[in-house]
């Protein structure tokens, strides 16, 4: 009768994961933890290259890296179902790769700077990506559809529904205001280095607040290339 018990227990456990895994609210979760895990591995890279502790983030506010964020999305949407370590491995190399492309190439459209540029790596593509980082994608998102992912699926399987909800929707508004500041001041910073002064009381107030001096210090890996 235990056993009987034990196992339906452990049934509607997976139940449980099974709803919380094709919930909405999932992806803006694994979006916000994809951003911090981002940017303490930039982080530390930056120490061990650099020799020193730079900000490498890629918002205005926080300590997050919306590319890695991102890429966590894309391989949760593509790859969850996947069974075959090397499928992932090859699907992850191919969506790491793309994504670090063109993630590169429209924030070069958009605001004439780039925040990585490979150019002189060996197997480099237009300096945007190159075979090597395509093969380290490749690497975490093995790790991360093998291990991560069913994790975070346990750790949520134990938060009550609603309350979970709401925090997911706290993330997603901050971070949305977040994304939306990030573009402006980026945008605002590119006008003024193209000679465009302040056209509304918007940018006087980016102007003065979000001055080049500011965006400088917090985005030190951002190189401008017109």
């Amino acid at each position: 009768m235990e056993g009987r018990l034990n196992l339906r227990n452990e049934k509607i456990k997976l139940n449980k994961k099974d709803a919380r895994e094709n919930k909405i609210y999932i992806y803006f979760i694994i979006f916000f933890l994809g951003c911090i895990v981002g940017f303490t591995y930039e982080t530390i890279l930056g120490i061990f290259h650099l020799g020193g502790l730079y900000s490498k983030q890629g918002l205005l506010i926080g300590p997050f890296i919306p590319v890695y964020g991102t890429g966590a999305v894309l391989f949760t949407v593509f790859l969850k179902n996947m069974k075959s370590k090397f499928n992932i491995f090859i699907a992850s190399i191919l969506i790491g790769g793309i994504l670090e492309y063109f993630y590169s190439f429209f924030q070069q459209i958009i605001f004439g700077t780039v925040s990585w540029d490979y150019q002189g790596e060996l197997l480099n593509i237009d300096g945007r990506t190159s075979i090597v980082f395509a093969i380290f994608w490749g690497i975490i998102g093995v790790l991360y559809i093998t291990y991560v992912y069913p994790t975070i699926l346990e750790i949520i399987s134990h938060f009550n529904e609603k309350a979970f909800s709401k925090i997911a929707l706290v993330v997603t508004v901050f971070m949305s205001i977040n994304i939306l500041l990030t573009v402006a001041t980026s945008y605002r910073q590119t006008m003024r280095y193209k000679g465009v002064k302040a056209q509304n009381g918007i940018d006087i107030f980016l102007d003065k607040y979000f001055s080049d001096e500011v965006l400088n210090n917090l985005y030190t890996n951002r190189i401008r290339k017109e």
